[in-house]
């Protein structure tokens, strides 16, 4: 019955132990507070000595029974080999402390990892957004419906990166050439300005 009792709690201590990393993997990828330790730190402490506690009881109450069931051996060896398991049994709070540096070591060391590479990825964004080249582009400073006849009011420039918008662009410095045109279709605030979407004033008088 013992036995049956230890493996049980091995079995739990192995399930809790599967939860308790799924549980820090993902609060390891959401950043915690400075110095807060997750609750699941603590349960897969927990488990992992439930684990070790369970599988070294049950196997020395397996090996006991089976001295104790062997007619060969003397009462003397009997109760020695039972002072040896309870010695054992002593023992374990050493083996709890070890598991507990051991996961406290591998928490720190993965902690430490992982926010190695968000500093990675973080410090090439940077970089990639320095080597980003930008262009100003010519665009409509607010709503224009399809067919407004283009005034100076209606042109805003805007900074925006190179190749960034598609087409034929109308450049900022040819403003005053568009200056009476008509748009063939609506421009939201900050399109930019297509030659493709502008129809000359001449053709007003066709």
């Amino acid at each position: 019955m013992n036995i049956i009792l230890e493996l049980i709690k091995v079995i739990f201590g192995v399930l809790g132990f599967l939860l308790a990393v799924m549980l820090l993997f993902l609060e390891w990828m959401t950043p915690s507070k400075p110095g807060e330790t997750p609750a699941s730190y603590y349960l897969l402490v927990v488990c992992l000595v439930m684990i070790i506690n369970g599988t070294i009881m049950a196997g020395v109450k397996a090996r006991e029974n089976r001295k104790l069931k062997d007619e060969s051996l003397s009462d003397d060896e009997k109760a020695a080999f039972t002072r040896k398991r309870k010695k054992i049994g002593r023992l374990l709070p050493l083996l709890y402390l070890v598991a507990i540096i051991a996961v406290s070591v591998a928490k720190d060391v993965t902690a430490q990892n992982v926010a190695q590479r968000r500093r990675d990825a973080e410090k090439a964004r940077l970089e990639a957004a320095q080597n980003i080249k930008y262009e100003m582009l010519l665009v409509s400073s607010h709503d224009l419906a399809a067919g407004t006849v283009i005034s100076w009011e209606d042109l805003g420039t805007k900074r925006a990166p190179v190749g960034s918008a598609k087409g034929k662009l109308v450049p900022p410095d040819d403003r005053k050439k568009i200056k009476g045109c008509k748009i063939k279709v609506a421009y939201p605030a900050g399109t930019p300005i297509r030659w493709s979407d502008l129809e000359p004033p001449e053709a007003d008088h066709q």
